[in-house]
């Protein structure tokens, strides 16, 4: 009886010892989509991404002076994404195919209930289903005419409180921002 005690003891001890363990601990990794480093207990977290997306027109008629055959890199964007003290959530993204501007998103979200997120920094303006989902996930590489009429600009500089209620049935999104676009960094 008085070893079973004893060795009860000991486990606990060593399950303490290895939970401080696990706070000081450093992961490392390829998660499935991201190249991550992280503490063990997940308050802090980055997330390496990027992707390139290429474009080449060709003209069977032959080229004259408004039609020429070219390859064009359309999207080469590079991201770092994560978490501190899992509440916090941040993503810097930068596009480096032809444009000026080269930053695309630097925001930081205080993620305490999925009811109420904020929002603050450089971000997509949702403002229609199309111009919030990303690239890699519409069907052409082009938005719609259209919706790129309609919404002038996809990013913009502001705050923004959004959540999602009843099971995720319901979603809403609530913002201020610049209207002059994305800054020009």
């Amino acid at each position: 009886m008085q070893k079973d005690e004893e060795r009860k003891k000991e486990i606990t001890e060593l399950k303490t010892v290895l939970e401080e363990q696990k706070k000081r601990s450093f992961l490392a990794g390829f998660d499935g989509k991201h190249f991550t480093l992280g503490s063990g207990n997940g308050d802090f977290k980055l997330n390496i991404s990027g992707y390139i997306q290429t474009d080449y027109r060709f003209y069977e008629g032959g080229e004259d002076e408004n039609n020429i055959n070219t390859f064009d890199i359309r999207r080469s964007r590079l991201a770092a994404s994560g978490n501190i003290f899992k509440n916090i959530k941040y993503k810097l993204q930068a596009d480096f195919s032809d444009e000026v501007d080269t930053l695309r998103d630097a925001y930081v979200d205080f993620n305490y209930t999925p009811v109420a997120v904020v929002r603050a920094g450089q971000f997509k303006v949702p403002f229609g289903y199309e111009q919030v989902t990303s690239s890699t996930t519409i069907d052409f590489i082009e938005r719609s005419v259209p919706g790129n009429f309609i919404a002038t600009t996809s990013r913009d500089i502001g705050v923004m409180l959004f959540g999602s209620v009843l099971d995720k049935r319901i979603s809403y999104y609530l913002g201020a921002f610049n209207e002059i676009g994305r800054a020009h960094v």
